[in-house]
Parts: C-alpha cells; sequence; structure tokens
C-alpha cells in the first residue's frame, strides 16, 4: 500500500509542476519558445533539486497537466 501512495503523490506532484509551468510560464498557450522554456527549466530544477528534471519529463508534466486539467487524478 505504501507504494501505491507514493505513486499517488508522484503523480500528483508532477501534475502541480505541469499546471504551475502552463499558468505561471507558459500562461496556458503553447508559445514558440515552449521548448527553450523546458530546456531552461531542466537546468534550473536539476540545479536545485537533482536529476528527474529532464527536458522530456518537464514536457511530460507539462501534458500531463494539459489532458487532466482537475486535480482529481
Amino acid at each position: 500500500m505504501e507504494r501505491r501512495t507514493e505513486t499517488t503523490e508522484l503523480s500528483l506532484l508532477y501534475w502541480k509542476i505541469g499546471k504551475r509551468i502552463n499558468a505561471d510560464v507558459l500562461n496556458n498557450k503553447r508559445a514558440g519558445y515552449g521548448k527553450q522554456i523546458a530546456v531552461s527549466l531542466t537546468q534550473q530544477l536539476t540545479e536545485q533539486y537533482g536529476n528527474g528534471f529532464t527536458e522530456k519529463n518537464i514536457r511530460g508534466m507539462i501534458q500531463f497537466a494539459d489532458v487532466l486539467p482537475d486535480e482529481r487524478i
């Protein structure tokens, strides 16, 4: 049961990160500079929090928040 809770919490964290990037950085739009933003965020988040914030993961978090617009996942 602990593993399930960890997975749920991690999914919620990734969703919240994607939602925040969409709202605060991309202003809920897909700007032409979106890829550059993902690269920049990758560098910043990795420096602050360690590995796991690759460009692919950041884009996945953004898509995750797009597909599931509600926090109830």
